[in-house]
This record gives C-alpha cells, structure tokens and sequence, in this order.
C-alpha cells in the first residue's frame, strides 16, 4: 500500500507517494519525520538542475541532532528499481548512515545493486512534478549553502536568497491503492471496465 505526504513548498505543492515494499525501514523514519514536524522551514540546499535536488537539514541543530541515529538497513530489493524524475531516495553514501538527508531526482538512472541504500522510498505524483522541476537551483551563478553551516539557522541561510523551501509537510492518507509509478492512474481505465460488465449483466 502507498503512504500519501504533501508538502507545502515555496515553489508549490508537493505531493509525495511513499511505497514501503521497496524501503520498509526507509519509509517509517521518514514518516516519523514527517510527523514530528521536521519539515518545517527547511531548505532545498542543493539543486542541481536535471540531476538531484536536496533536502534534510533543519536550521535548527538540537533537531539535526536529536535525528541523527543511523536508522535501520533495508534489505536490498528483490528486483532493482530504477530512479525516474521525482524519486526520493535518503541521501548517504552506505546502506548504515541512512539519516535526514534526502534527495529527489531530476533524471532517471539505473539502480545499482551495491548500492541498495540508494533504493528510492518513493515519488512525486505526475500532477506535482512541475513544482520539482521548478525549484530554484543553488548551484552556478548562485552558491549553494555549507550543509555543515545549515543548523546556524537564518542568520546564515537569508543570505542565499534564490533557494526554496519545504514550509510543512503532513501525512494525507495512511494507505491507498498504489498507482503507476510516475504515469497515469489506472483508475478510470478500472471504472470504464466496471461499467461494461454492470451493463453487460
């Protein structure tokens, strides 16, 4: 079943489809996150355009650290699943660091099997992805925050003033009916078909 998650987002709203049959103990934590507010005001710090757009960091360091145990590795997926424009992946560089930093990617890309911490947890809806594809970039001309400078807070933060930022995000909907990844819901196709055999009957 898909955990639904909308974010509101200084570029607009961001609706997000989490899938734990891929990353079980990735989607729980995040979920916990979720719903302790951690996600509040929390910048994009490094968008770089059609590659990733990153996230995770909160401008308050006593929550950055009260977050910042490892969580739980996921057992590689049976079958690899693919990264495609607005997949959300935990951002770390072994399957053991797994903490707050998040990525969403902006192109597709092959999954790496020895890689099985980059296994995405899940992904924007369609109806969204043009708010992703529309945060503004920190990279070139723009400089891109210090990520270990982020806890300082606004202070630092307000003097880059071409990033987004996450505002909130809550949990809509604990579980639904998981869609086509990326593409168009099956849904009518299912009441069209519905339909026909009521009046067939």
């Amino acid at each position: 079943m898909v955990k639904l998650v909308a974010c509101e987002t200084t570029a607009g709203l961001l609706h997000l489809q989490l899938r734990p049959e891929w990353a079980p103990a990735g989607v729980e934590h995040f979920l916990e996150l979720v719903n302790d507010g951690f996600f509040s005001d929390m910048p994009f710090f490094d968008v770089n355009p059609e590659v990733s757009c990153e996230f995770g960091i909160s401008s308050d360091q006593p929550t950055n650290e009260r977050w910042s145990e490892p969580i739980a590795e996921d057992l590689p997926p049976s079958k690899g699943i693919p990264l495609e424009l607005g997949s959300l992946s935990y951002a770390a560089d072994a399957a053991t660091n797994r903490t707050t930093r998040m990525t969403f990617s902006l192109r597709e890309a092959k999954f790496d099997p020895n890689r099985n911490w980059d296994a995405p947890i899940g992904q924007v809806t369609q109806a969204t992805v043009e708010t992703l594809s529309s945060i503004h970039s920190t990279r070139s001309p723009y400089t891109s925050p210090d990520p270990a400078r982020i806890g300082e807070g606004d202070v630092y933060l307000r003097t880059f003033q071409h990033m987004d930022y996450i505002e909130s995000c809550t949990v809509t909907d604990e579980s639904v009916v998981p869609v086509t990844r990326c593409g168009p819901s099956i849904l009518p196709y299912a009441v069209a078909a519905a339909i026909v055999l009521i009046l067939s009957s």
